[in-house]
């Protein structure tokens, strides 16, 4: 049994691929099939990666890379190969690709709800509550080890902070997560889901160093979406 992870299939395996989610779909209703429109795209601007076996295409993910961040569209499963462990390998080896491409993390929208079970034993995270998400179920799996958040700070340590509020609200209430830190360049990244209007803070003791809102924090735009990730911490009032 000769099993590989494609990260450039050819049209039959795409055929192969096509055939069983139509099958997939008159056997159960249900099937990615009725989003093959997504499907041809992520093959045209070659965002697809399909496992084989014996170069049997038995599943694919879909997949979009921004920056820092790789966004899982879909991945599936031939029915006829599931809960044996091809999903996990085949996510598994996605994820190394996407580690080689310099992404730090994961994330995806868990559709149907169901596979929240499944992508909790593959080591994905649900994101915190953000407002109006309308019950979705969001969830991320970091590539790299990130830097830890405490629980206990000292009131001279130099920490950033993340509240779960907006900050007319959060100057009134304890941050929900602290990462202590000690340097500008951090020892691991402090990667977090954060929605664009919490507030983030950059303090050493009393002195604060960087504070805004979550899409402004050190540039006018946050560049990574549903996150903070902080790399390098520089103050750019400072210049």
């Amino acid at each position: 049994m000769n099993i590989k992870t494609i990260l450039k299939p050819l049209k039959k395996h795409i055929s192969e691929i096509k055939k069983w989610l139509i099958e997939e779909r008159n056997n159960t209703g249900n099937s990615f099939y009725c989003n093959w429109n997504v499907i041809e795209n992520a093959i045209q601007d070659k965002r697809i990666i399909v496992l084989t076996i014996d170069d049997f295409a038995i599943g694919f993910i879909t997949y979009r890379i921004d920056e820092l961040i790789a966004n899982i569209d879909i991945a599936e499963i031939n029915p006829d190969y599931r809960k044996k462990g091809y999903g996990r390998k085949m996510i598994n080896n996605c994820l190394n690709h996407f580690k080689k491409q310099g992404v730090l993390v994961t994330e995806l929208y868990c559709e149907p709800k169901s596979s929240e079970k499944i992508w909790k034993k593959l080591d994905f995270i649900n994101f915190p509550a953000f407002p109006h998400d309308n019950n979705k179920i969001n969830m991320f799996r970091p590539l790299v080890k990130r830097l830890e958040i405490n629980t206990e700070v000292n009131e001279t340590d130099e920490v950033v902070e993340l509240w779960n509020e907006e900050p007319h609200i959060a100057e009134m209430i304890n941050p929900k997560w602290t990462w202590k830190i000690n340097s500008s360049n951090l020892e691991r990244p402090i990667i977090q889901p954060a929605f664009q209007d919490w507030q983030v803070r950059w303090r050493k003791g009393n002195i604060i160093k960087e504070t805004d809102k979550v899409k402004r924090f050190f540039s006018k735009e946050n560049k990574y979406g549903h996150f903070v990730i902080i790399k390098i911490l520089k103050n750019y009032k400072e210049n």
